[in-house]
């Protein structure tokens, strides 16, 4: 029996875009960021670890949006015709569609678009060596996305629904993961046009340095 550890293709990557957007009042994934959509360009740095596989979750709404912005990028976009009902569905369809010999699947959002590969890889490789039952990310003690889950817990995934999301997972398998600190401003997720506005002079200032 194989005992290596598993390489990067055997790792599934899924990108979440197909939330409502409710309170930015317009499709948030696609607002650029340096002329970039903030989507692509966190697509980009996923697609930068040489996963074999990266699915795009997108909704009925905006799909078409979301295939011409990363037409060019190797991914995959499924639509969720039941993502008003929560980012649990959109989850819940990710898991169900990877590949059957996918060894762990790595969510990202496409609104945290100062999310770089640097963390990605501390993940997936975290993930190799320790094989825990997660890695998740930490900003100033928060645990949320990206979020690496072994296939250990893709059934777990496929069942969650509604505004049930990863966190629920989480927390019920607590003890046997890891849990990755990155600063802060690195996980905003762009709710808000406020928070557009702060990622947008986050980004320039880094442009700067």
């Amino acid at each position: 029996m194989d005992t290596s550890p598993p390489t990067p293709t055997q790792i599934s990557a899924v990108l979440l875009a197909a939330g409502s957007a409710r309170r930015m009042g317009g499709e948030k994934v696609l607002l650029t960021l340096d002329g970039e959509p903030m989507l692509r360009r966190v697509a980009r740095e996923v697609v930068a670890l040489g996963l074999s596989e990266i699915l795009v979750v997108a909704n009925a709404r905006n799909h078409a949006a979301v295939f011409a912005t990363l037409s060019d990028l190797p991914v995959r976009v499924l639509v969720n015709p039941r993502a008003s009902e929560g980012i649990g569905t959109s989850i819940g369809l990710a898991a169900a569609s990877v590949a059957p010999t996918s060894q762990a699947m790595l969510l990202a959002q496409g609104d945290q678009p100062l999310v770089e590969r640097g963390m990605l890889r501390a993940l997936v490789r975290t993930w190799r060596e320790e094989s825990p039952d997660f890695v998740a990310s930490s900003y100033d003690e928060i645990i949320t996305t990206p979020v690496l889950f072994s296939c250990r817990l893709l059934d777990e995934l496929r069942e969650l629904g509604g505004d049930r999301g990863a966190r629920f997972v989480l927390e019920r398998r607590f003890d046997r993961g890891r849990v990755l600190a990155f600063p802060a401003w690195r996980g905003i997720d762009v709710d808000t046009p406020d928070d557009y506005e702060r990622v947008r002079h986050l980004a320039a200032s880094v442009r700067r340095h």
